[in-house]
């Protein structure tokens, strides 16, 4: 019993949530994403500060073309952005270019993208808070694209700035889409993890496995003594076993003879007494609120109640979907799951109720390739994208896999 619950716990460790294994982040791209943070905020800044004091417009107008960036390999540094602001909006770089610039991306080498990511746009708006509070308050919506697209820059390997590195050109990076990603934790994260319920999901199962090699070891002891009848030897072990024996007419042991023997087995008894006093603790539990302790149900009633789990994903990051992303609801993404009844899988169509089709197609290359491939190419005018086969994908940590790619159509 104690092998079962130490290998059941190492498994279960194995799977745990982890840092993959892997190359630290390239400085490089941390400052490049850096600059693009202090670009891209520093436009959107001045685009809602100017509409506030109407004075300004025209000298904003007159650097808007140098201030704009396409996507994040693009983004000028922050001496050049000094000098684009300089004698129109000086203060600005006092107060926001410089600070961001400041932002101290050493430590962030050996996180992961999405941490790394979002540590830079945190600190940057924490700064634009402090200056300019009107503008943070309708800014800060802009936050989860600003991550998604750094997410996105710092996945891509080889040269950043080809934009023909897929072979698709550079259509997919045009314009830059806000799609809200929820961060709250999802079902299968650590929050909902209890070592009490893990203990007695590995007791029951430990007791399963035994049992079920019991009852295989004792069928082919039968089908020896059937085979051999040897009735000397029979008595032998008969009379060396602690559960009495019966033939039946046959010569050979009767199934309720083999279950009486199962459930006699002190083995067995053990198995259960482990299980019951592993439920006596979740129900003492219950009372402090630490864990909260249910009744165990059959696996065919299980499934008889269950009811399909639907939730929603904005866009890939390279080849998998973060848990992260999760969304109960459909606006501001792109992609619908429903669980298969295994829990581990689930399979994704392309959907465009939360977001217009032709905001979709302009990040054709981030939130479509990764995840679908195309029957057809999107021409000049595309009113709608149909799932012609769904995809497929399997829970692995905090991230949903891609297995299989769905297939989609430009209608």
């Amino acid at each position: 019993m104690k092998g079962f619950l130490i290998a059941g716990l190492v498994v279960l460790s194995a799977a745990m949530p982890v840092r993959m294994l892997g190359k630290d982040i390239d400085k490089g791209k941390l400052e490049k994403a850096r600059d693009y943070v202090n670009g891209k905020i520093t436009y959107l800044f001045l685009e809602a500060y100017v509409e506030r004091d109407k004075s300004k417009k025209g000298e904003f107008e007159s650097i808007k073309s140098d201030l704009q960036i396409e996507h994040v390999s693009s983004a000028k540094d922050a001496t050049v952005l000094k000098k684009v602001l300089t004698g129109k909006f000086t203060r600005t770089i006092g107060q926001l270019v410089d600070p961001i610039n400041g932002i101290d991306i050493s430590m962030l080498t050996d996180l992961e993208n999405e941490k790394a990511a979002g540590k830079i746009v945190d600190d940057a708006f924490a700064i634009l808070s402090e200056s300019y509070k009107k503008e943070y308050d309708f800014l800060q919506e802009k936050r989860d694209f600003l991550i998604m697209a750094i997410v996105n820059f710092l996945g891509q390997t080889g040269d950043p700035g080809n934009e023909k590195q897929n072979g698709r050109g550079s259509e997919g990076n045009k314009k830059d889409t806000v799609f809200v990603m929820p961060q709250k934790a999802g079902f299968f994260s650590n929050d909902h993890l209890s070592i009490w319920i893990v203990l007695l999901f590995l007791a029951i199962t430990g007791a399963f496995v035994y049992c079920m090699r019991e009852i295989k070891f004792l069928h082919e002891k039968l089908r020896k003594l059937a085979i051999d009848n040897d009735t000397a030897a029979f008595n032998k072990m008969a009379a060396s076993g602690k559960e009495t024996w019966h033939k039946n007419s046959t010569g050979t042991l009767s199934i309720r003879d083999v279950e009486n023997a199962v459930l006699n087995s002190t083995a067995v008894q053990s198995l259960v007494d482990d299980v019951n006093v592993i439920k006596s603790m979740l129900e003492k539990k219950d009372s402090s609120g630490v864990v909260t302790s249910a009744p165990v149900q059959s696996t065919a009633g299980t499934r008889e109640g269950s009811k399909e789990e639907v939730f929603y994903m904005a866009g890939p990051v390279n080849h998998y979907f973060p848990l992260s992303a999760k969304s109960a609801t459909r606006e501001n993404t792109v992609y619908k799951f429903t669980i298969k009844s295994n829990k581990y899988e689930a399979i994704y169509e392309l959907h465009t109720s939360g977001a217009p089709v032709h905001e979709i197609l302009s990040m054709v290359e981030s939130y479509i390739r990764p995840a679908c491939d195309e029957e057809n190419l999107p021409g000049d005018t595309v009113r709608n994208i149909v799932t012609k086969t769904k995809g497929v994908a399997f829970l692995e940590g905090d991230r949903w896999m891609i297995k299989t790619k769905a297939i989609i159509r430009y209608e």
